[in-house]
């Protein structure tokens, strides 16, 4: 069993948000979320958001301001809490990245990245995670908006 803290950014240009494609082996389920990941030892979140969006995406990126924190005192594995920053790209070229620790993985985790338009259903989603409230949120996870 693992529990990890999350740190994840919300990128929002021209009516799009940056999100990245994920698969979760565990419950056999794709999704797409901020792109974001675990917070390592001896790292503040600001740091891993900084770091995970690198990774992930090849972008370089300044966090404007801490949006929230979720607390998801029910999860026994995975990620227990959650930080959300509000970000903007300020270089790079986006491609998709990869996860270090799934380097040899046959099946990765990470999909793809991509500038999705805000339809109506994903401006609700984002809407509840920037109001924290977890409780209306329609996904699988407070940090999985499709």
């Amino acid at each position: 069993m693992y529990v990890r803290r999350r740190a994840q950014a919300l990128i929002i240009e021209e009516g799009r948000v940056l999100l990245a494609h994920h698969f979760d082996l565990t419950i056999q389920k794709a999704y797409w979320c901020m792109p974001g990941g675990g917070v390592e030892a001896g790292e503040t979140p600001e740091q891993a958001a900084i770091r995970e969006l690198k990774e992930e995406t090849n972008l370089d990126i300044r966090l404007i301001r801490k949006i929230g924190e979720l607390s998801l005192p029910r999860v026994t594995q995975g990620y227990m809490t959650g930080v959300t920053y509000l970000a903007e790209v300020i270089g790079g070229d986006m491609s998709l990245g990869h996860d270090p620790e799934q380097v040899s993985w046959e099946d990765k985790f990470l999909r793809d990245v991509q500038w999705l338009p805000i339809d109506e259903l994903l401006f609700h989603q984002i809407q509840s995670i920037l109001r924290l409230e977890t409780e209306n949120n329609l996904s699988l996870s407070p940090y999985v908006l499709l």
